[in-house]
């Protein structure tokens, strides 16, 4: 019986960009799933990048905002929990076939997708409205400023080549970033 260790560990920026640039983990046996928040009014995007090892797939992503530092929800509806714009999640990519997408309800926190492809080298991006609650923020409840997503969890199921299941997780960054890393041997 062999035995899968996963260590979360954290990327300098120099390491991010080198791999962003080579397009997926060059080590022996990384998962790498990079996960980057844009503010676009009206509709703010979400883009999951799988830059693991060959043969290593997401299964699932978890994206829960009740931690985030702007307490972030989903605004989805006209006249909800948001304010002024709103819109339901919308796929805009197709490099990752997504199996399920749960429809996040006006003012929902979280948000999971599931995956029947998502192979090293594939990303995949969809756009949703978000809002954050403080009564006063940087640039009002419409827009969420830098560091308002800080602290929002990521959990990424992954399949290992021999279809072992890990559940890894990390928490978005200031710089609107969820870096998932783990090292297997």
């Amino acid at each position: 019986m062999a035995l899968l260790v996963l260590i979360c560990t954290r990327f300098t920026l120099a390491e991010i960009t080198n791999k962003e640039q080579n397009g997926k983990s060059q080590d022996h046996c990384q998962v790498v799933l990079i996960a980057k928040f844009t503010e676009s009014a009206p509709h703010d995007s979400v883009e999951f990048r799988n830059m693991s090892s060959d043969g290593w797939h997401v299964q699932s992503v978890l994206l829960t905002l009740d931690s985030s530092g702007g307490n972030l929800i989903f605004d989805t509806e006209d006249g909800g929990n948001g304010v002024e714009v709103y819109q339901q999640n919308h796929e805009e990519s197709d490099s990752a076939r997504p199996a399920s997408i749960a429809k996040a309800a006006d003012g929902d926190q979280s948000l999971q997708i599931n995956f029947s492809d998502f192979p090293s080298g594939a990303n995949y991006i969809f756009s949703i409205n978000l809002d954050d609650q403080p009564a006063q923020s940087e640039l009002g409840n419409v827009r969420v400023a830098g560091g308002e997503i800080n602290g929002a969890a990521l959990v990424a199921e992954i399949v290992s080549p021999d279809g072992t299941v890990e559940n890894v997780d990390s928490t978005f960054g200031k710089d609107s970033r969820a870096i998932v890393k783990a090292d297997c041997w």
